[in-house]
């Protein structure tokens, strides 16, 4: 896990996050979607550019993971 989010942290690490590196791009993170805690760490899918990403923190090596869902949400 080699991905780098930047978070706003209070009171524990990681609250929500408000950049991530893609593909060599920093975006900024438009929408929080969803929140969730796993065994591993936190999750959040966020919508940026357009676009949903899921983002994972694993806690015991203190890394994040990007992963892509979907391209360019159609506005309604």
């Amino acid at each position: 896990m080699t991905d780098a989010v930047v978070c706003h942290s209070g009171s524990q690490y990681a609250e929500y996050p408000l950049t991530f590196q893609f593909e060599g791009d920093a975006l900024p993170v438009d929408e929080i979607l969803a929140r969730w805690r796993t065994p591993i760490g936190k999750c959040f899918r966020v919508c940026a550019a357009g676009e949903v990403f899921d983002l994972y923190y694993d806690e015991a090596h203190d890394g994040w993971r990007v992963e892509q869902l979907s391209t360019k949400i159609s506005a309604s």
